[in-house]
């Protein structure tokens, strides 16, 4: 509502606590608070619609980014994640087909596997740029290895397995009970520092969503 009405509706309040407001004035009062409540629903309706979004928002992440499948799984394998920090999922078939795109030993294989992602994804009809730019690497790279593998110069021992990753970690790179210690006390301090921000934050919103109604509805009263 335009400030100018909110302070009408301000004024017409102040004068029907010094004499009686005339017909024309009760009725400009009515007008005015009519539009006024019209106006605070449609901002709360506005807030529920979006809530709504995000919680739609939210449902997409868990679809797979190839196929749009729904994906059960609670360790799905992430494909990217985009500019607002959400991961993109694969689902069990697009991450199967997604290794033999990037770890297959068969130019053949390769090849279908890479039309097999192009065609999930256009029947998806996925318009995701950060999936989109991901995939398009990965099958960039996929067919310069492929290429090499078909002409037989592909030296396989730069894939690295799973298994070729050490089961320990150097002991040089264990974590001490000094930096335990450490660490536990910084975030015991980050915790502090966290929760007083959140109690003053949240007592300026309160003291200013309180001072706020006051001045906007006391004249309503």
């Amino acid at each position: 509502m335009e400030k100018i009405k909110i302070d009408r509706i301000n004024e017409l309040g102040r004068l029907s606590k010094t004499r009686e407001l005339t017909e024309e004035e009760r009725a400009e009062q009515a007008i005015l608070r009519k539009e006024y409540l019209a106006e605070f629903r449609a901002a709360l309706r506005g807030e529920t619609v979006n809530k709504n979004k995000e919680n739609i928002w939210e449902e997409q992440m868990k679809n797979c980014a190839v196929c749009q499948s729904v994906i059960e799984s609670d360790d799905a394998a992430v494909l990217c994640v985009d500019g607002y920090g959400n991961k993109r999922y694969l689902c069990a078939e697009c991450e199967e087909i997604m290794d033999t795109v990037t770890l297959g030993k068969d130019y053949t294989e390769i090849c279908e596997a890479i039309n097999e992602i192009g065609k999930r994804m256009v029947k998806a009809d996925i318009t995701n740029k950060f999936t989109l730019k991901t995939v398009e690497e990965i099958i960039k790279n996929a067919k310069s290895r492929a290429e090499l593998i078909k002409d037989g110069s592909y030296d396989f021992s730069l894939d690295t397995e799973v298994s070729d990753i050490p089961d320990t970690v150097p002991e040089q790179l264990l974590e001490t009970e000094e930096d335990k210690e450490a660490d536990r006390v910084e975030a015991e301090k980050n915790k502090k520092v966290d929760f007083w921000v959140n109690i003053v934050f949240a007592v300026l919103i309160a003291g200013c969503v309180g001072f706020f109604l006051y001045k906007v509805l006391s004249p309503l009263l």
